[in-house]
């Protein structure tokens, strides 16, 4: 199951970069890699990738794992905001 998911979270990245991707050449060559650049999607590269496909909704289990390991997840300091009243993740809610 956890590798079938993962499989899933790089196929949603691929078809979601090829509805943005105007280039013709660049969105065949996207469309041979998944999350970073990834070409073999058994192994595990960079997590913080994982973690925002994870964020961003997709159904990556590497993400949700260290989304779930963090012990800080949210930051209140005023250097971790663009804006007065600290952070607005509402578009985290489904975390």
């Amino acid at each position: 199951i956890f590798r079938d998911r993962l499989f899933r979270a790089h196929e949603e990245i691929v078809r979601r970069r090829s509805e943005i991707v105007e280039d013709e050449g660049m969105r065949r060559i996207l469309s041979r890699v998944g999350s970073g650049g990834i070409r073999d999607w058994r192994h595990v590269k960079c997590l913080h990738l994982h973690l925002a496909d994870y964020l961003a909704g997709i159904d990556n289990p590497v993400g949700e794992l260290v989304w779930k390991k963090l012990d800080v997840k949210f930051c209140d300091l005023p250097m971790c905001s663009g804006y007065e009243g600290g952070h607005d993740l509402g578009v985290l809610d489904h975390v």
